[in-house]
This record gives C-alpha cells, structure tokens and sequence, in this order.
C-alpha cells in the first residue's frame, strides 16, 4: 500500500469533502457531544490537530482489483466511483463532520470566541493521508490497526468485515433504527447492531451464543428471509414502547426470540393488538425483573432469579420463554386460524397448566393398545414443548365424532403418533 501524507487547508478539506465516502464499515458511529466539537474546533484554531484523517483512493484502488481480477473488490470499489467518489474515509469520522459542520455554518449547535472570523479557522490545516491503491481486506486490516490505540470492541470489528452477513446486519440496523432507541443499549459502540446479530443467530440455530459464536456467524452465509420478517415484526412492537424506561438488552432479545418462536409454530399475532401485547408483555418483564425471588432450582444447589437467569443474553431460553408464556396469556393475540373444530392455543396452555404438564403418550380403544398395556401412558414435558404442534396436539377426549366437544374438560394433549392411531381406530369404529 503505498501511502502520501498531506496537510490541506480546512477550506479545500471542505471541497474534497464531496468526493469522500463515509463507508460504515470501518467508521465509528458520530459520539462527539457539543463539548467534543468545541475542544476540537478550538485546537484546530491554535494549529493543534496532529491527528490524521484516513482516506483510501477508490479509483486506484478499484484498477488494482481489476488487475487482481478480484470481483467482490471490483463490484465494491465500483459502485462507490460510479456513485461519484473518489476517496473512502477509513479514518476521522467525528472530526470531518465537525470540521465540515462548523466550517459551512450548517451546525449552529455552539459559538466560540473565534467565530467572528471563520476565515482564520479555514486557513487552517488538517493532515490527510491517502493510500493509493488497497484491498477491502487491506482496509479493513488499516482500519483495525488505526485504532489499535483505542481498540474496536468485537462489534465494531465485525462491522468492518467484507461479508455478506456484515452488510445485513447493518442494513437491518439502519431500517430499525428509530424503534431501537428504545432499547437501552450503548449505539455508539453498535450495541444495536450487536443485538440484531444475536437474534440472526438464534433465527439460524435455535440457541443463543457469546462473542466467538458471532464472529463465526459472519464467516457463513445465511437464508435471511424469516429474520427479516420476524425482525421487522420485533420492530414494529418495540415502536409501541411509550414509556420513560427503556427495555434492557436481554429484555428486547427474549421478545425476539418469542417472536421466533411463535412464527415456527405457525402462528400469528394480530396486528390489530401489537399495542397491546407489546404493554402487557413489558409489565410482566419488570414484575420478572423485580421479583428477587427464586424461579428456579437447578438441582446444583443453584436458585435462579430472572435476574441471574437473565445474566448471559444467550442462556436459559428454553426456561425464560416458557416463564413468559406462563405470565401472559399470549393466545388472546393470536389469529386462531382453525376454530370450526381444532382446539387453540389458549385451550391447549390450559389443558397442560390443568395435568401438571403430563401428556398422553400412550393408551387403549376397546381394550386394544397403541404400545402394549404395560408401558407408561403419560410423560411430563415443558409447556415449549407441548406448544410444538408438530409433536403434540390436543385430542377429544370423547371423540369429536362422537358428539365430543371442544372443551377444555373434554381436552387432552397427546403426542401425535397415537393420536393419529386413536383416530383411525376410532374412524373404524363408526364405519361398523
């Protein structure tokens, strides 16, 4: 990489600034406060700006990937000299928008002493330095050793990454970001985005995972389709929230994950009540969150509270999400999509609350047996478990061909393979 360091008048800075990009990938998020901004403007004024802003030269840059006969640095550099650029800033995000902003008059957030002669401030000089012709992996490898001095967390590390996944997250991070906001979550170190990947990641492999687990997840490729569709749900509950107290990070995770899991099971939330179940799902959480009593026993001598249960965003889901379903009475947001004759969900919730969780595994037509009269009939299984309509329905415990009625007292959560032999036997029956 070959690399040119020059000291440039703030008012020709300001020229160039057109033909910069500001790619997100390798730019931390705007975090200067006014108090920021003037410290800088003000060390600009007293020629004390040591610090250079990064810039990488699309065109050539995109003439070595031609020559490298990379495509994916070909496509990339491309559309950035199509779209009118010239350089791409890796470095100096909160300086160039304060140097611009301040020196165009278009942030009028602050006066100084020296604003009565703006002409001072832009004789003044910045140092850029320019890299010539690079890689996108080159970049991202200039940008993680620019701010070796000021690390990137693992987030901002990821944002960086050349990949697929990279692109999603931060476009999905982008069309979110107002309902976010009400998330209570640091955005200037791309908490948000961070939060977005982890529900990528449940939406993938059904559990939860720490940092390395996210790394790996930006290494793949992704069917994102029911992400984006869930997310965007998630999105349009979390724009709901009006109260003063934001919902904490492993709060607005396990709304995702119920989400998630509610769409797998091929149910729907009616749209007409997301209010609604947005409010009632928050004042369970801050009951949860309040209560300091145990919730669990592990059998290690461990007793968990929603608080320790809470402790890892990606421990426990199996627990938590059946805690919050036991909480709330999730199926009155439900669109009921069969109720001529199938049983729903506030039915089938009902029925296991009512048997202690037991479920039907096995039993007898007429003395006949679907798995021998000696084997066990009943099983003890989570109410996650039993919401899994692949597995477990509720069957008519007098036949709904007989006259039985969809009842709760004539309900009976059973697996699906005797079900299934009960009907036939039963089927054959009214056929004599």
């Amino acid at each position: 990489m070959k690399l040119t360091t020059s000291t440039e008048y703030i008012e020709d800075f300001i020229n160039l600034f057109k033909e910069i990009y500001i790619d997100k990938r390798f730019q931390r998020r705007e975090a200067w406060n006014v108090g920021d901004r003037k410290a800088f403007v003000s060390s600009v004024y007293a020629g004390l700006n040591p610090s250079p802003v990064i810039l990488v030269n699309a065109i050539m840059s995109r003439e070595k990937a031609i020559q490298d006969k990379n495509e994916m640095d070909i496509e990339y550099f491309t559309s950035i000299t199509n779209a009118g650029y010239r350089y791409i800033s890796i470095d100096g995000n909160n300086r160039t928008i304060t140097v611009v902003g301040y020196g165009t008059k278009s942030n009028n957030e602050f006066t100084l002493n020296h604003d009565e002669d703006r002409k001072l401030f832009m004789k003044n000089k910045i140092v850029v330095q320019y890299y010539e012709a690079v890689s996108r992996e080159q970049m991202n490898n200039l940008a993680i050793a620019v701010n070796s001095g000021r690390p990137w967390n693992r987030q901002e590390a990821r944002n960086a990454m050349p990949t697929i996944i990279a692109d999603y997250v931060r476009e999905i991070s982008e069309a979110i970001n107002k309902s976010t906001d009400n998330v209570k979550i640091k955005k200037q170190r791309m908490d948000d985005d961070e939060l977005i990947a982890h529900t990528l990641f449940y939406e993938e492999y059904r559990t939860g995972c720490g940092q390395e687990g996210l790394d790996n997840l930006y290494s793949t490729k992704l069917d994102t389709k029911v992400h984006r569709k869930n997310i965007m749900t998630w999105d349009r509950l979390l724009s709901k929230h009006t109260i003063t107290k934001r919902m904490n990070k492993s709060s607005a995770f396990n709304l995702y994950v119920l989400l998630s899991y509610l769409t797998k099971q091929g149910l729907t939330l009616d749209k007409d009540l997301y209010k609604e179940f947005y409010e009632d799902y928050y004042t369970e959480e801050q009951k949860r969150w309040a209560d300091s009593k145990t919730l669990y026993d592990t059998g290690k001598g461990e007793n968990l509270t929603w608080s320790r249960l809470n402790g890892s965003i990606e421990k426990s889901l199996t627990m938590k999400m059946e805690k919050i379903m036991k909480d709330m009475d999730i199926s009155k947001y439900i669109i009921d999509k069969d109720k001529k004759r199938a049983f729903d969900i506030r039915q089938k919730v009902q029925i296991w609350i009512r048997d202690n969780g037991k479920v039907r595994v096995n039993g007898s037509i007429n003395d006949i047996w679907y798995n021998g009269s000696n084997n066990i009939t009943h099983i003890e299984i989570s109410l996650i478990e039993a919401l899994d309509g692949t597995k477990w329905s509720v069957d008519h415990v007098d036949p709904h061909s007989k006259g039985g009625q969809t009842t709760i007292e004539n309900g009976e959560i059973v697996s699906t393979e005797y079900n299934r032999w009960k009907s036939a036997k039963v089927t054959s029956e009214c056929l004599n």
